[in-house]
């Protein structure tokens, strides 16, 4: 006996039996190896696998009804308009400042019932810059007062103060002023209406 006999010896015992067109035969315990089933440990992890995905799925649906019943809606109001009580005029004055009175009174009525805030908020604005190039000092603070947005008020404000101390109105300028929430414009505002 050769070396490599007793190597290949065992290679050729379990090399399985050509059939005459060299197709290999298996035998019936072989073939039961390869059937087209699945075996049991890859049944449970696709099992496993559908019921993770089901969960997923049922949380995520869970979840974007959630989101949808808290998110904001862009149509909804969220605060209420300030109520604007009816101011009476003042007594002094010429008829032509009555008037113009009269006229912002009619206008910050009405811009403090809008419902939309950015709309509401650019309305009074444009009303209490009016009042205070009128030199109408409550009227001004009134609308400055009903306004909602910070960055549109703030602005707002620091307008109506400078405008009402060339009216000689400081006092009335400085409450304006002092409800800026920003700090910085508060602060060069009130500097302004100090020198």
């Amino acid at each position: 006996m050769y070396a490599y006999e007793d190597i290949f010896a065992a290679a050729r015992k379990a090399a399985p039996e050509t059939g005459p067109s060299g197709t290999v035969v298996l035998t019936p315990q072989a073939a039961g190896q390869f059937s087209g089933g699945l075996s049991k440990p890859v049944i449970a992890g696709l099992v496993a696998a559908a019921i993770f995905a089901i969960v997923i799925a049922t949380a995520s649906l869970v979840h974007m009804q959630h989101v949808r019943r808290f998110a904001p809606r862009s149509h909804v109001v969220l605060a209420e308009p300030a109520a604007v009580e009816a101011s009476t005029p003042e007594e002094s004055g010429t008829a032509e400042e009555k008037t113009v009175r009269e006229d912002l009174t009619l206008r910050l009525r009405a811009a403090s019932t809008m419902t939309s805030n950015m709309e509401r908020d650019e309305a009074l604005a444009k009303v209490a810059k009016a009042a205070a190039a009128a030199g109408e000092g409550e009227i001004a603070k009134k609308a400055a007062q009903s306004m909602l947005i910070n960055g549109i008020r703030d602005d707002t404000r620091r307008d109506c103060a400078l405008e009402l101390m060339k009216h000689g109105q400081r006092k009335q300028a400085i409450e304006i002023a002092s409800g800026i929430m920003s700090s910085s414009i508060r602060n060069d505002t009130l500097a302004e209406l100090a020198k």
